[in-house]
């Protein structure tokens, strides 16, 4: 059996190394561009997925560039992608109804398969790190809209950050992510507001300065 999708099986063990449980490329289809979200089911991030199906390896998630809040999710791996849906599946990608549909989704899995990357790609586009906030599992409706980080702030003791805000800071704020990501009692706050956003030097100096206010 051909492994049509064998690059979402390089993807995935890239994601697993690199610890990332969602990513993102690009996928242009009939004249509409599309991001595609990779998701993995670890950490916790399939804990709204009732049923997994047992062939499953990653869940796919396809957005309009457009509008992120139009979309299609679709369980795959190396072999296929399971469009149960063929009419949910034609209406999204805006294909017309035809008595050839078996054809048309073969060229349409021929054409997406190329567009798979086989690595991360750590150059996201704000719209694609968007997307991918809006795609985390965990998270609700207001808050992707949060995506300016202003400050971190010590959780209750003995709560760990969530793997929401974990994976949110290293989407949108990688270099402080990176600075701060061994304590894993602090947890990154966020504001609607583009005018709240500080720099990964202000939020650390400030938490420094708050942190020895509080133990002197």
């Amino acid at each position: 059996m051909n492994q049509m999708f064998k690059n979402l099986n390089l993807l995935k063990r890239d994601m697993v190394q690199k610890s990332w449980t969602i990513d993102s490329f690009n996928f242009n289809y009939n004249r509409h561009k599309y991001i595609v979200l990779v998701k993995l089911f670890s950490r916790g991030a399939n804990n709204s997925i009732k049923k997994i199906p047992k062939y499953a390896s990653v869940k796919l998630e396809f957005l309009r560039s457009d509008d992120l809040s139009n979309s299609l999710s679709v369980f795959a791996n190396s072999y296929k992608i399971d469009w149960k849906n063929i009419k949910q599946f034609r209406e999204f990608f805006g294909i017309q109804y035809s008595a050839n549909l078996g054809n048309i989704v073969q060229q349409f899995n021929n054409r997406f398969a190329k567009f798979i990357p086989t690595s991360v790609n750590p150059g996201k586009s704000i719209v694609e790190k968007l997307a991918m906030v809006y795609g985390l599992d965990g998270g609700n409706s207001k808050d992707p809209l949060r995506r300016y980080c202003y400050a971190v702030k010590r959780n209750p003791k003995g709560e760990k950050r969530s793997i929401y805000n974990d994976d949110k800071t290293k989407i949108l704020r990688e270099p402080l992510y990176n600075k701060l990501k061994s304590d894993d009692s602090l947890s990154f706050v966020y504001s609607i507001n583009e005018t709240d956003e500080k720099s990964d030097l202000e939020i650390i100096s400030n938490w420094t300065t708050n942190n020895k206010q509080k133990t002197t």
